[in-house]
């Protein structure tokens, strides 16, 4: 039985990663790459706004320092003179730029800036998006002011600071547009224009803007709950630790409110002076109130001198902050940031030191700590202009400060209301819910009110799980460990483990409806994964006693060019959904291939996926309307069901589908039940089999002097065995340096090279063999053995200078006949065989030639290669880079050491990893694929305990 703290730790780690994707999801994204300004002039004449999206208005512009020109923008814009305008590159702060007087700007002062865009006919009305400047603004527009964020003056006490987004509306059919900013600061230690200015023509940046303003609203709701809800422990008086957290909470929505112009736009009435005292006392607050917190949760663990250094630190920064003008303390911004890293690692190593202490709850706010530093480290570098973001304090204190919720929640022992009055309340909130989401969404007429009805539905989708957690803790806390505690716990993990289903879900179907969901076809083997999703619901069928089935029929090739992680997701849904809702008899999956419609491109076939169930199916009058989100058939099709899905499962195949230029569609099936057809058009991949038809066998090499590139211990041990019996003559290196460094110092015949390598990978190495200035090791044979051969993959080794391409795992035959090829004239002599015999590429190796020992040895290699990849799948902080190089590891050795199945579940969880890594989405395929390949890993490590499998 798991227990309170791994249930609630699983449940946070949960929460955060869907936290994490959100804040992804919601970054701004980059406008399109396009010439940029020079000397003043920014053609955009080749801007295809349609197409190509916003675009940044980068470059050189002209300033003219210590004037306020903007009505000179009614006139063309000047010849940069050196004297009145200059050129500047923007976005930029001003502070130490050089003056045509010689001598440098300081943070104080004023400015125009000037841009001459040229634009194509025929535009349609521009969005332009002004940032917050330092400290007031206004923008010109052929000589009228259109916009302003306070009021600009060459005078501190005519100037009046706003640090604000402006939008301005732009005529279309313009061909040339004169924009002028005046820029003046005398409020702020830094001047200028920092971030980008971006022009659009369809109104994306504004929307993109409001989004973020309804995310941050969102976090800063979840923070006041979160009070909220700690704030009702302070009446118990237990201890203090409640008190320092409501403090935390109410510094964190201090931060989010002012950062992220939530302030400024919902209470403009506030001072700027005040708005910046906000922003930043949150910084100096931290860590004391922090420091008080763990002392009230982990005794004996945290330095009472560290604690009094901190208040020294804290009092006198707040006090600056708080009787000083910004122009004095925003000049400590990146000291104040230095110290609240410092003071974060402190509390994460002494986080460290209560968890090895066994103290409750420990590993969970240790966790929590190192993602808040990873936002002040984000936060820091980006207001020292290293880059342009969104502020992630408020996000990664959220993240951090609902860990210790959880613990303060778990360490709470008595409750408010009664068990039956609490249930009342919750099923009589959840009607009354369910019955204005339905009159809303009866209400809905036209696409407007769609942002509406989703965030009715996700309010109830959220609210009952989180019901049910809440109920269960206050439960317990009421009546203590008692014999209904597992279930209580149960209850509550199984709708924490729902929400974060929900929420995954959720964050899919958004990024397709805003057509954010990118593809990433690659070379694919279709019936292999399809059998992977039929045997992964497998399990669930079984419960049900309902038979699952698969049929592949008529497909003519093995492999096909589609994205397998998005048709991965279309059959796990679709299995899903079948199994969910069918009772009785059993569910039949059926993959066939059939030719395309005539306007098709050619050489492509239509993919046939269909999952026929034998449950209630679905009336003809909802047919129609089961694609959209959030619709749930009521009556008997969901008796028992309720509480599983939102509604979305159906909604995203049929995104996913269309995104791919497929078709899904929904048919009854005699005698009850539904079938679902999906049809993909794609491209078959033939695989040629080069060994079966070999007409005669090369002729086997001379001895050769060879290098082997190979950083994984396992696979230098297999080619050691595979050249030894050839008297080669091997040195073995585990990187691209060290490689280099041998070619530096002596030639050889041959280099063996892994294409994936630390530091350096693969193909710069080839590049840099092929720049060294001798010209016999510039042009030495070089052979990639690679678990990397698509025919993509292919293309690039060659490019590079790749002579050939042997893949992994590697047959003996074809290593030997890549030797002799590339063998130096005279050094090969015809021979019957090779002396290690190789075996087809779709068996296991055999390896004919090893002693026992040999075999014993080689094993033991890759066993603990086994358990070093275990390693990382089993640490659950392994960023998806780390994940994705052992994966690579194994899907390489594994076929080589007679285990392919093992290579196969390396190869799916490489690529839902690169997916992760790379934003596009896939985390709950990650997880199944990683546990995927731990099962497949410890399988074989048993295998070859028992010396069952393996090399032969």
């Amino acid at each position: 039985m798991p227990s309170v703290t791994a249930i609630i730790a699983r449940l946070a780690r949960r929460l955060g990663a869907v936290l994490l994707f959100a804040l992804l999801f919601t970054t701004p994204a980059l406008a399109t790459v396009l010439p940029q300004a020079e000397r003043g002039v920014l053609d955009l004449r080749g801007w295809y706004a349609d197409l190509d999206g916003p675009v940044s208005l980068d470059g050189e512009w002209l300033v003219s320092w210590d004037r306020l020109a903007g009505e000179e923008s009614l006139n063309p814009l000047p010849e940069p003179d050196g004297r009145i305008w200059t050129p500047f590159t923007l976005p930029a702060i001003w502070n130490g730029a050089e003056r045509p007087d010689g001598q440098e700007m300081g943070g104080f002062g004023a400015a125009t800036f000037r841009l001459k865009i040229l634009l194509p006919p025929g535009m349609p009305p521009l969005t332009l998006k002004m940032p917050p400047v330092n400290s007031a603004m206004r923008v010109w527009v052929d000589g009228r002011s259109v916009a302003a964020a306070g009021v600009p003056a060459l005078a501190a006490a005519q100037e009046q600071s706003s640090s604000v987004s402006r939008f301005v509306t732009l005529h279309g059919g313009q061909r040339v547009i004169e924009l002028a900013v005046e820029v003046s600061n005398h409020f702020h230690f830094e001047g200028g224009i920092g971030r980008t200015i971006y022009l659009d023509a369809n109104g994306g940046l504004s929307r993109l803007w409001q989004r973020q303003l309804m995310t941050n609203a969102g976090a800063l709701m979840s923070l006041s709950l979160m009070a909220l809800f700690i704030g009702a422990f302070l009446r118990r008086r237990l201890s203090a630790a409640p008190l320092f957290l409501v403090m935390l909470l109410a510094a964190c929505a201090m931060r989010l409110i002012c950062t992220s112009e939530l302030l400024r736009v919902f209470f403009p009435g506030v001072s700027e002076v005040w708005a910046y005292r906000l922003e930043y006392l949150p910084i100096y607050m931290f860590y004391p109130i922090y420091f008080h917190l763990l002392r009230e949760l982990f005794p004996g663990c945290l330095h009472r001198g560290v604690g009094r250094a901190m208040m020294a630190v804290a009092v006198p920064g707040m006090f600056l902050v708080l009787v000083t003008e910004p122009a004095q303390f925003t000049r400590l911004r990146d000291v104040a940031s230095l110290l609240l890293v410092l003071s974060a690692l402190y509390f994460a190593w002494r986080l460290t030191v209560a968890a090895l202490r066994r103290h409750s709850g420990a590993l969970l706010l240790g966790a929590g700590a190192l993602a808040f530093l990873g936002s002040v480290v984000h936060d820091a570098l980006m207001y020292a202009h290293f880059f342009e973001s969104i502020d992630l304090v408020p996000y990664g204190a959220l993240l951090f400060l609902f860990g210790h919720a959880l613990v303060l929640g778990r360490r709470v022992e008595t409750a408010f209301l009664n068990e039956r009055r609490l249930s009342q309340e919750l099923v009589a909130l959840n009607e009354g819910l369910e019955l204005q989401i339905a009159e809303r969404t009866r209400a809905l007429s036209d696409k407007s009110a769609t942002l509406e009805r989703f965030l009715a539905n996700l309010s109830h989708e959220v609210r009952t799980p989180l019901n049910a957690i809440l109920g269960m803790v206050r439960v317990i806390r009421r009546e203590g460990a008692t014999d209904q505690l597992d279930e209580r716990l149960r209850v509550a993990d199984g709708a924490g483990r729902h929400l974060v289903s929900m929420l995954d879900t959720i964050l899919d179907l958004s990024r397709l409806e805003a057509g954010r969901m990118e593809l990433h076809p690659q070379p694919t083997d279709v019936v292999a994964l399809v059998e992977d999703a039929v045997a992964l619901m497998r399990a669930g069928a079984e419960e049900k006693d309902l038979a699952l089935s698969l049929t592949v029929s008529g497909l003519g090739a093995e492999r096909f060019w589609i994205d397998p992680l998005r048709l991965r997701q279309i059959v796990l849904n679709l299995l899903s959904n079948a199994v969910k809702f069918t009772e009785r008899g059993g569910v039949e999956v059926t993959l066939t291939a059939r030719p395309p419609p005539p306007d098709a491109a050619s050489g492509t076939v239509v993919l046939c996926l269909t999952v026929a169930d034998s449950g209630p199916g679905v009336p003809r009058a909802a047919q129609g309307i089961i694609f959209e989100p959030f619709h749930r058939l009521e009556g008997t099709r969901l008796e028992g069901n309720r509480r599983d899905g939102a509604g979305l499962g159906l909604a995203i195949v049929n995104g996913l589908v269309r995104l791919m230029g497929g078709d899904v569609c929904l048919e009854g099936r005699p005698g009850g039940g539904s079938l679902f057809t999906v049809s993909l058009a794609t491209r078959p991949l033939p695989v040629a089999d080069p060994s079966p038809d070999r007409a005669a066998p090369m002729p086997v090499p001379g001895s050769l002097d060879i290098l082997v590139v190979e950083d994984a211990p396992e696979n230098q041990a297999i080619l050691r065995e595979y050249l030894a019996p050839g008297g080669h003559r091997a040195v073995y290196v585990e990187s691209g340096e060290e490689a280099l460094a041998v070619l530096a110092a002596r030639t050889v015949d041959v280099v063996l090279l892994d294409m994936r390598l630390p530091g350096i990978d693969g193909v710069e190495v080839t590049r840099r063999i092929r720049a060294l200035p001798d010209a016999e090791r510039a042009l030495v044979p070089v052979i990639a053995v690679t678990a990397n051969s698509s025919p993509e993959d292919r293309a690039d080794y060659l490019e590079a200078g790749v002579d050939e391409v042997v893949a992994k795992p590697v047959d003996p035959d074809a290593l030997q006949d890549a030797l002799a090829r590339h063998a130096p004239s005279g050094s090969c002599a015809p021979a019957p065989s090779f002396a290690v015999q190789g075996a087809p590429l779709t068996g296991r190796p055999v390896t004919g030639g090893l002693s026992s020992a040999d075999r014993a040895r080689l094993m033991d290699r890759f066993a603990q290669a086994c358990r070093d990849v275990l390693a990382v799948l089993d640490d659950e902080d392994s960023p998806p880079r780390r994940v994705v190089d052992a994966a690579h590891r194994m899907k390489g050795s594994g076929g080589t050491y007679g285990f392919p199945e093992v290579s196969a579940a390396a190869r799916a969880l490489e690529r839902t990893a690169q997916a992760v890594e790379s934003g596009s989405g896939g985390a709950a395929s990650m997880q199944g694929d990683t546990a995927a390949l731990r099962d497949r890993l410890h399988a074989a490590l048993r295998a070859i305990e028992k010396g069952e499998a393996g090399l032969t």
